[in-house]
């Protein structure tokens, strides 16, 4: 394929799953506005609750990055039965990490936010929300690879018009979940995960749906006719390691900025809603190449997965959870110190990927 065509290629792929992105970001910091009339508290519960569930959102992007190499390169092969195979492993491999991890949720939930530093003021309302929400997560892990499962063959406009459609009903239902409606109070935090629970049933069954009406399409009776998931485990596994071990240093490093106060871990996390609009336009383009974000996606594609999962190792562990001990509490900087960890991470990263990736391409053009 010539330079120019792939170019355009990438950007016809890239911009409907940039649109999806900005869309899903623009619906979490609505939810986030609609929470803090709840107060700080209500913030704080539920940041510390997605926290952890974004430990199990990493997990299903990792079976995503699995499932969406090997149905593309089925497809690409002409391979019918070998497509059939993989997507029918997909779904049953999300379906059982799924269930695990609501198991865990229900049974370990309370734990799991303790933990985190949940203060009494805020365990109330973020085991309500976790249990909601985290015991339901299967929806999530569908969602994620019904989605997936289109765009392997090419079709990234229909999980853009879905997750339009079932964020927008999100936001609708959280707010008169939430609120409520004439003499009706509504149901304050449990209202915000009953409205995102009911959202990704939705959209579960819309991908269903459009994934039934492609070639894609798989008969339910022989979803357990499993095979051996060891090839899609495989390739799955390096992306898995690495969002893991960002995610939980996340859960570390947030449960260190819960430290800091009430206060200042609510507003963190408004200031990260409002931040993670300008990562968009890379996840769109990280999802043209089926990666995560572009320069460690690149150096994946490449065969180089060490480089991504170091350099997150190394700016997760060494960077952030250090310089919120340092920077935040010891020298009591407080949340400036926080994102000053934040910066200095992403920018050292930033050049390591770039030079990696460099060092890479050169010695494939020898």
């Amino acid at each position: 394929m010539k330079q120019e065509s792939l170019g355009k290629e990438i950007i016809r792929l890239a911009l409907p799953a940039t649109v999806e992105n900005i869309f899903q970001t623009l619906v979490g910091f609505v939810d986030t506005l609609l929470i803090a009339q709840l107060g700080l508290v209500a913030v704080t519960a539920v940041g510390l609750a997605n926290t952890i569930l974004n430990v199990y959102l990493a997990v299903y992007m990792a079976l995503g990055v699995g499932a969406i190499a090997l149905i593309a390169r089925s497809i690409g092969a002409g391979d019918r039965e070998s497509v059939t195979f993989h997507v029918r492993q997909a779904l049953m491999l999300s379906v059982g990490v799924g269930m695990l991890f609501g198991l865990l949720s229900l049974v370990f939930g309370r734990q799991m936010l303790v933990l985190m530093g949940a203060e009494m003021e805020s365990l109330a309302g973020a085991q309500a929300f976790f249990y909601w929400v985290g015991g339901l997560t299967i929806f999530q892990a569908l969602m994620i690879i019904l989605g997936t499962i289109l765009r392997a063959s090419g079709d990234t406009v229909s999980p853009m018009k879905m997750s339009l459609l079932t964020n927008g009903f999100n936001v609708v239902l959280d707010y008169f979940l939430i609120f409520g409606i004439g003499s009706w109070s509504g149901l304050g935090i449990v209202g915000t995960a009953l409205g995102t629970i009911l959202a990704r049933l939705l959209g579960t069954v819309l991908l269903y749906r459009k994934v039934q009406q492609t070639d894609l399409a798989v008969d339910l009776k022989q979803l357990f006719h499993l095979g051996s998931p060891k090839e899609m485990v495989v390739l799955t596994l390096p992306a898995a390691t690495e969002r893991l071990v960002m995610r939980l240093g996340q859960v570390v490093y947030f449960s260190l900025i819960v430290g800091l106060g009430t206060t200042v871990y609510a507003s963190h996390m408004i200031a990260g809603n409002i931040e993670s609009f300008t990562y968009m336009p890379a996840y769109g383009l990280a999802t043209a190449a089926a990666v995560s974000l572009i320069m460690a996606g690149a150096l994946q594609g490449l065969g180089d997965t060490e480089s991504p999962l170091y350099s997150t190792m190394i700016g997760m562990w060494g960077l952030r959870v250090v310089g919120v001990i340092v920077l935040g509490q010891m020298f009591g900087l407080g949340i400036a110190g926080v994102w000053l960890s934040i910066l200095i991470d992403l920018f050292l990263r930033a050049i390591f990927l770039t030079w990696r990736f460099h060092v890479k391409t050169r010695k494939l053009a020898e």
